[in-house]
């Protein structure tokens, strides 16, 4: 083999990983303007900086607050922070929701039965997004707090993650786990975005 022989395979490769590299980032109208590369970034890393999805810039803290779910993230939060650890039977005031929280607790593990069904969700879905520890029935900080620096926005991405990645979805309904349908959420929650506002007849 000549040096002539391996110049040609060397631009062979270095010319198929570049067609690869564009075409796996051409935009498809079939994906609605995503490329493939987009398509596997929003399934295995959201919040990845080229990700195509994002907050708005300008989403005001006065919109968060209105969510009580974040108004006691922050002060528990805030808590850790002052203090090694927090005993959970000793936390009073749990977030408010719309959802049936006691019914959702039925369908959680075991190890969360034992709580108050009005807190078993909580507990669950804190630890679950990585937020708190739990050692023996004690919250404490985990490394991720230090992070989210009880910033809303930071919360968010946390529980979205801890929700689309590290919860199975059957724990709300008790039904069976669809992980195929789950591992989309990622798209679904584009879709939202770009169209959340469009009247559309609920027709299948």
């Amino acid at each position: 083999m000549t040096i002539f022989d391996v110049l040609i395979d060397t631009m062979d490769d270095t010319l198929g990983f570049a067609y690869l590299h564009f075409e796996n980032n051409k935009r498809d109208e079939l994906l609605d303007g995503l490329s493939p590369a987009d398509i596997h970034t929003v399934l295995y890393d959201l919040f990845n900086l080229k990700s195509p999805f994002g907050f708005r810039r300008k989403i005001e803290d006065e919109i968060f607050h209105k969510i009580d779910l974040f108004n006691w993230a922050e002060l528990i939060i805030s808590k850790l922070k002052k203090q090694e650890s927090i005993n959970i039977d000793e936390i009073d005031n749990w977030p408010q929701s719309s959802c049936d929280i006691s019914k959702i607790a039925t369908h959680l593990p075991k190890e969360y039965q034992n709580y108050r069904k009005e807190s078993a969700f909580w507990i669950f879905l804190m630890e679950k997004a990585g937020i708190f520890r739990n050692t023996d029935g004690v919250w404490t900080a985990s490394k991720r707090i230090n992070r989210l620096d009880n910033n809303p926005r930071n919360i968010l991405k946390s529980l979205i993650e801890g929700v689309g990645f590290r919860i199975n979805w059957s724990v709300f309904d008790g039904k069976s786990a669809m992980e195929m349908g789950q591992m989309a959420f990622g798209i679904s929650l584009i879709m939202l975005a770009k169209y959340g506002n469009e009247y559309h007849d609920v027709k299948f």
